[in-house]
């Protein structure tokens, strides 16, 4: 199992993920006003906000989703794709998917 940390360069805020796999992790986010935590377990997202709010998602096909600034959900699409980009940082071809046509 991995750890990863990262934190908010633009205001206070902190993810710790623990990461089996890209389908089995779970971690914390925390922000000046909240703290999540969530459990990813395959087609399975268990989120809950501390003192509020519990739920289970059942993804099913989505091969990503966002979940609030966290850097671990933001991973998500870059790991199963194969994407070209141009000198200004548009997408020209995302393979199996789209290409840039102008």
């Amino acid at each position: 199992m991995k750890t990863a940390v990262w934190r908010g360069l633009d205001e206070p805020r902190m993810e710790i993920a623990y990461v089996e796999s890209w389908e089995r992790a779970h971690g914390t986010q925390i922000g000046v006003g909240y703290e999540v935590r969530w459990q990813l377990e395959g087609p399975t997202l268990r989120l809950e906000h501390v003192g509020g709010r519990r739920i289970e998602l059942e993804l099913g096909e989505a091969d990503f989703f966002d979940v609030l600034a966290s850097p671990f959900f933001n991973s998500l699409p870059a790991i199963e794709a194969d994407i070209e980009f141009d000198a200004d940082g548009f997408v020209t071809l995302y393979h199996d998917y789209l290409e840039r046509i102008a």
